[in-house]
């Protein structure tokens, strides 16, 4: 009963066009909104792996977007989270969250509003490009973008780069050890369904990436030490039938989210200049948010050109 009163309210929220507050499981997924009235955009956010709604990262992400009035659902991955044991089933890489999050999406009603936008991180971002694939078949389940932070081109394309100045994955992975799960979560985590992921290539973005009609940015760093740039290249190169697709390339070595935190304050102003300019471009609302109503909305057709190394300015 009272997980069927925290559905009801949490989609009353976007019925109603209220600010409101919640958080809670659907079907053992955690997910955390925050809704603002009127016609502000609606950015979804996938954490990557180890990550969720309370990691730094994304507590700083969800401070920016609620200082520029926004609207955020935050979807934590099975197994992520303070309360991981209660999530069920297991983290499948990518393979299974897609259409556990559409679910989710569902049930919460939250194709009330007109202006939704998925943004997704490292595996996360291979998450949200094959949601945006399956809403395609779903006209009345309409998004205005996908924004790709680090996307592989499949799970078993992951590979970390151990040339050039070693201590960077260690200094990057020893923080979701030490600050973000047990080190036996991690492990449960890291072995449980990788080797399926890995050899399953059915649900892999480089496969289905042209079946999106969505607009798509794709931002990586220039030297992710993880998932190296050259993967979002390969997409955005597949990427044909996308009305507008960008690359922008962030010159650090840092690995998706943690361009938000780790020794980046120059890479996150880079980062959320990108985001929001991206987001007001393609959101059909007059809304202007509360900072940036200068910017401009330009949608030029997709230019096979459109890959720039953003500086730090």
């Amino acid at each position: 009963m009272i997980i069927l009163l925290l559905i009801a309210s949490s989609s009353s929220c976007f019925s109603q066009g209220k600010n409101a507050n919640s958080s809670g499981r659907i079907n053992g997924i955690f997910y955390e909104m925050s809704v603002r009235t009127g016609d502000a955009p609606l950015v979804i956010i996938v954490p990557g792996f180890t990550q969720y709604n309370m990691s730094q990262e994304f507590i700083k992400l969800k401070k920016k977007l609620e200082e520029f009035g926004w609207s955020f659902l935050t979807l934590n991955p099975p197994e992520h989270g303070h309360d991981s044991m209660l999530s069920e089933g297991n983290y499948s890489w990518g393979e299974n969250e897609p259409s556990l999050f559409l679910h989710v999406l569902d049930t919460l009603g939250v194709w009330k509003q007109r202006n939704i936008h998925l943004l997704g991180f490292s595996i996360g971002a291979k998450i949200v490009l094959e949601m945006s694939r399956l809403l395609q078949s779903q006209p009345e389940k309409h998004i205005q973008s996908v924004v790709s932070v680090a996307s592989p081109t499949a799970t078993g394309d992951i590979n970390l780069q151990l040339s050039g100045d070693l201590r960077h994955p260690f200094e990057c992975f020893s923080r979701p050890i030490q600050e973000r799960m047990s080190l036996l979560r991690l492990f449960h985590l890291s072995f449980v369904d990788l080797p399926l992921s890995q050899l399953n290539l059915s649900r892999s973005p480089i496969k289905h990436i042209d079946e999106i009609l969505s607009p798509i940015l794709f931002i990586h760093s220039t030297d992710d030490w993880l998932i190296r740039s050259y993967q979002s290249l390969q997409l955005y190169n597949e990427a044909t039938n996308s009305p507008h697709r960008a690359i922008r390339y962030i010159p650090t070595y840092l690995h998706a989210e943690s361009m938000l935190t780790e020794d980046s304050v120059e890479a996150a102003k880079v980062f959320y200049r990108l985001l929001f300019e991206w987001i007001i471009s393609f959101s059909d609302s007059p809304w202007t948010g509360n900072t940036i109503h200068h910017v401009q909305k330009d949608r030029t057709s997709t230019d096979p050109s459109d890959i720039t190394v953003m500086p730090y300015t």
